[in-house]
């Protein structure tokens, strides 16, 4: 069975007909990309998944550990996240 990550495919103009296949890395920095996007002030952490799923692509480029503070209102809403 192929990889997922082997089906996608990003722009570039050097390539024939104008794609070619997305390199892991590529495909990690657009998911955190996008989370980024979807997880922002005033975004509710309401439930274990979510919360780890920020933090796993937030934290999962860095080659060693880190401290990081989530500041959320009473309402789980993230006002911060600092590493």
């Amino acid at each position: 069975m192929t990889p997922l990550y082997k089906n996608l495919l990003v722009t570039d103009a050097a390539a024939e007909g104008g794609y070619r296949q997305a390199t892991f890395e590529e495909i990690l920095e657009a998911a955190r990309a996008a989370l980024s996007n979807r997880v922002k002030k005033g975004t509710a952490l309401t439930s274990p998944k979510l919360t780890r799923d920020y933090l796993m692509t937030r934290l999962s480029a860095r080659d060693h550990e880190v401290f990081t503070v989530l500041f959320l209102d009473n309402r789980h809403r993230m006002i911060v996240s600092v590493i």
